[in-house]
């Protein structure tokens, strides 16, 4: 099993999504990544640009 390098959190309603993500260990720089329409489209934009 690969090492946690970061954490993904959504924030879900129901027209939108809020996205951050936050690197691993106690000192890891956490970033907004932004808020984005909840569509599947749009989601899978979203994941395509959280894997890279």
């Amino acid at each position: 099993m690969d090492d946690i390098r970061a954490f993904v959190g959504i924030d879900v309603h129901k027209a939108t999504l809020s996205v951050a993500i936050a690197d691993a260990g106690r000192t890891g720089e956490v970033r907004h990544l932004g808020n984005f329409k909840n569509c599947p489209e749009t989601i899978a934009k979203m994941v395509r640009r959280l894997v890279r």
